[in-house]
């Protein structure tokens, strides 16, 4: 019998608490990195690294495209001589980069309410709305087919990997959980 197992649950993109982002037209930036089309006129939210690479293949594909980042630079993230061959490459392209600026709300009709340097400003026309704002831990067991939703276990499955526990450790970007499991343990394996 292990004393521990270790749940690789994996991490999913963060998804903004915005008002209005839920009825908008949204995409993950991995979505766009993957192929999935976007309309002609794009606004990312996060101007990190992967904010900033993802606009530039949004703007490859013929996009207007806007970064919003709330930080003082775009591509913090980035050493120096690769974010200074992005930045002009964005440049290039067209891409507009504002930074210590904030999404507020997504209102109807693609226009966005955007606060920058604290004043509020405003968007018109966005087709898509780009999530690169980073990944949080996917702590769901939805995936372990061997139980049933109704199982006692799987309740029991559910809680831990909701609730932070004190003998958890995680690392690196796949997330990894582990946790001490070893009391239920034995009535998984009957």
């Amino acid at each position: 019998k292990p004393d521990e197992v270790v749940m690789a649950t994996g991490s999913r993109p963060i998804f903004p608490d915005i008002a209005g982002l839920g009825a908008a037209s949204v995409k993950t930036a991995e979505e766009i990195l993957d192929g999935v089309p976007a309309g002609k006129n794009v606004l990312v939210i996060g101007g990190g690294a992967v904010g900033c690479e993802t606009a530039e293949v949004l703007a490859d594909r013929g996009a207007k495209v806007t970064v919003v980042e709330m930080l003082e630079e775009p591509a913090s993230d980035m050493e120096v001589p690769e974010k200074m061959a992005l930045m002009q490459r964005l440049g290039e392209k067209g891409v507009i980069l504002l930074t210590k600026t904030v999404v507020k709300e997504v209102k109807g009709g693609g226009e966005v309410a955007l606060h920058k340097d604290y004043q509020p400003e405003s968007l018109t026309g966005v087709e898509t709305i780009v999530l690169a704002v980073g990944y949080a831990v996917a702590r769901t067991l939805r995936g372990i087919a061997a139980l049933h939703p109704d199982d006692e276990n799987w309740k029991r499955l559910e809680e831990a990997s909701l609730r932070q526990r004190d003998d958890a450790s995680i690392r690196g970007p796949a997330a990894l959980m582990a946790w001490k499991i070893t009391d239920w343990l034995p009535t998984l394996a009957g």
